[in-house]
């Protein structure tokens, strides 16, 4: 059984770190305190996960404006909840999610007074997206084109942004029921939905460290710096589990591709 984390609609569905769904929060915290378990420590923010996004949609309703977007107050939620975690000691008494709902809702407040509409998704998508490139092409351009040509290369950075593409546009806070752009008919939603689905069963099947950077990059909304402080990874190391996923992905989805065309 794994853990449990929020889906698009807030509900529970199959986590990037497996395992902790069967312990308490207490064995989990002696486990985070005790042993210095990444794997409890991951298990514990994907438990309290819901919360937060529960407590930065309540903070927003209450105190935020138009030009406030909940995709970029949800990164700033991210950020209160691994604060709350790091500094929580639950031998002082008091219950987590009391203490924490102080930092998130200061995390998003902070987020609220700071920054526009624009100014947060100029920030936010432009500085993903900015990571991914410079993640694909630090390998694959210099080496491909070395080896081969620069369009071979150019392809390979393109298919890899591609892939993240169709990996964001699946995260939690996506409207579920929204064709995807482009798509004039319900049977081009429905196949882009299937292919999608698809695409994260492969994501399931990559090695640990890559599986978790992708879902927690793409499906939670993290960006490289905050996955690198979740796992306590340097953020060049998330850089490459981030660009290896991917390649592995390309591969398979290109084994997928020949055998279809062979049967």
């Amino acid at each position: 059984m794994s853990v449990q984390e929020l889906s698009r609609d807030g509900e529970a569905s199959a986590s990037p770190a497996a395992g902790g769904d069967e312990l308490s929060d207490d064995e989990l915290w002696d486990a985070v305190r005790q042993q210095a378990s990444q794997d409890a420590r991951e298990a514990l923010f994907l438990r309290y996960l819901p919360f937060a996004r529960r407590t930065a949609m309540r903070t927003l309703r209450v105190h935020g404006i138009a030009q406030v977007d909940f995709a970029d107050v949800y990164q700033s939620a991210c950020i209160g909840l691994i604060q709350a975690m790091d500094r929580f000691d639950p031998k002082q008494g008091a219950q987590f999610t009391t203490y924490a709902s102080y930092r998130i809702q200061g995390a998003v407040l902070n987020a609220i007074e700071t920054y526009s509409e624009f100014q947060q998704q100029i920030a936010a998508r432009g500085r993903n997206r900015s990571e991914r490139l410079e993640s694909l092409r630090t390998e694959e351009v210099l080496q491909t084109a070395s080896r081969h040509s620069i369009v071979e290369a150019l392809a390979a950075v393109s298919m890899g942004l591609a892939i993240g593409f169709m990996l964001e546009d699946s995260r939690l806070y996506a409207d579920p029921d929204a064709a995807p752009l482009g798509a004039d008919s319900a049977y081009e939603t429905l196949a882009w939905k299937q292919a999608q689905a698809s695409l994260q069963q492969q994501v399931d099947g990559l090695p640990e460290g890559e599986r978790k950077v992708l879902a927690y990059h793409y499906f939670q909304g993290l960006d490289f710096s905050q996955v690198a402080t979740l796992m306590d990874l340097s953020k060049s190391r998330i850089s490459q589990l981030h660009r290896q996923g991917l390649a592995q992905l390309r591969r398979q989805l290109g084994e997928l591709e020949n055998y279809s065309s062979s049967v």
